[in-house]
């Protein structure tokens, strides 16, 4: 967790009195350089989570019985952030992702389509080339892990600064904003606050601040309020219907639900002759975490403490992934 922590070691050529006068004089441009919200030159927006500590997974299982309850092997083990670092606010969009395509000439995103209706997957699914897939404002699906890698790669040599995946930890502090419960707000998945469990029946757009934010800056939406009769469709495009998906405490919108989200992993599962919970074991695949759930996933994988996994190169019309900017 070098990339989140912070450690603070005071010079022996301060005196008691010179080192609180030194630390007055660097606040200003302390709190000038991690504002509480970040927005870059694409648009993509952060907010700022605080350092602290906590332990992933349910509070009430024990550190042995946690990582086999979640598929999380870092549940049940405390975590401390000495260090703050800026989580994206939403999901990386399509207008996002195909800057990167258009710069980097990237690959378009290919994978499996589920359709509630027929409760299938059907392949070679290209959702830039989907109608009801192309708003600029939705979520980027069927991406690869190393996609999600390749981008945060690029923006990183863009804007000169260092985006990457979070890790699990990360993600669940940042999911849970400072909250033990199940569904970061409540005990039980509420389809009014999270988009899981076919509450939509389809992915949803970013939040209405991004949206006026937008506005302000001249970009235009062609694919607002657009019917395709399409097996998937967007949400209501309107500010009215995206309130209902709230952010969590510390203005994250959609970490649970939606669509899952990649993170990188700082503990391998332990050993047992017991399989690990949604681990592959298999000659030459290596296992990536996704968070979060999506908007097919049933309540049990929507929660906070959930993991599940993938093997690239497989995606699918559910995952995608959101990237974190470390502070300066």
């Amino acid at each position: 967790m070098k990339s989140s922590q912070f450690i603070c070691q005071r010079s022996p050529g301060f005196s008691s009195f010179c080192l609180p006068f030194f630390c007055f004089l660097l606040l200003p441009c302390a709190v000038k350089a991690e504002q509480k919200t970040y927005r870059n030159s694409l648009g993509m927006a952060f907010r700022l989570i605080p350092a602290g500590k906590f332990t992933p997974g349910p509070p009430e299982a024990s550190q042995e019985d946690a990582p086999w309850l979640t598929g999380n092997p870092c549940a049940g083990i405390p975590v401390t952030f000495t260090k703050s670092f800026y989580m994206g606010e939403n999901e990386v969009r399509v207008r996002d992702y195909r800057a990167f395509i258009k710069a980097a000439d990237h690959a378009e995103p290919q994978g499996e389509l589920y359709s509630p209706k027929t409760q299938s997957w059907t392949s070679d699914f290209k959702p830039l080339e989907t109608d009801g897939w192309l708003s600029p404002h939705l979520p980027m699906a069927c991406v690869s892990f190393d996609d999600a890698v390749a981008f945060c790669n690029w923006l990183s040599k863009q804007e000169g600064r260092t985006y990457r995946l979070p890790t699990e930890v990360e993600w669940e502090y940042a999911a849970r904003a400072g909250s033990d419960k199940v569904f970061q707000r409540s005990e039980t998945l509420d389809p009014t606050k999270i988009n899981g469990a076919l509450a939509k029946d389809a992915v949803i757009r970013a939040n209405p601040g991004d949206l006026e934010a937008d506005a302000e800056e001249g970009f235009e939406d062609a694919e607002e309020k657009k019917e395709t009769g399409n097996a998937l469709l967007p949400g209501d495009a309107g500010l009215q219907a995206q309130e209902a998906y709230p952010p969590n405490a510390w203005g994250l919108y959609q970490m649970l639900g939606n669509l899952q989200e990649f993170v990188t992993m700082t503990r391998q599962p332990p050993e047992s002759d017991v399989p690990f919970p949604g681990w592959t074991e298999l000659p030459g695949k290596v296992n990536r975490m996704l968070r979060g759930g999506s908007f097919i996933h049933d309540a049990r994988d929507c929660t906070v403490y959930q993991a599940n996994f993938n093997c690239p190169p497989y995606t699918n019309c559910t995952i995608g992934f959101r990237v974190v900017l470390e502070t300066k």
